[in-house]
């Protein structure tokens, strides 16, 4: 895969100091971006999963985690929300996630 470039904020203004100092290295190590080519990943193989069920399939990363870069994915084009189904992992209803393009 290409290299992934993603342009969505990591914190927020209000965002304590610590968070941006996290944002910083997470950016800077490229982290973000593999992470985020491997939910790619993911919902290329698998559209249609929940992000628990995504998170499952990538033990490296917390379900917070599979969330936070799907929503990067969505501001960049590359993922979309799809209908509410009861999620494998939780039970409940979640949205389930689509790639795009």
């Amino acid at each position: 895969m290409t290299q992934l470039e993603l342009h969505a904020p990591l914190t927020r203004f209000s965002d304590p100091s610590s968070s941006h100092l996290a944002a910083s290295e997470q950016i800077a190590s490229g982290r973000q971006n593999d992470h985020a080519r491997a939910v790619l990943a993911v919902i290329l193989d698998r559209p249609g999963l929940t992000y628990r069920e995504i998170a499952r399939r990538l033990p490296h990363l917390e379900p917070v985690e599979v969330m936070r870069r799907l929503n990067d994915l969505t501001h960049c084009g590359l993922a979309e929300r799809g209908e509410q189904r009861e999620c494998s992992q939780s039970g409940r209803k979640a949205l389930t996630w689509w790639a795009r393009g």
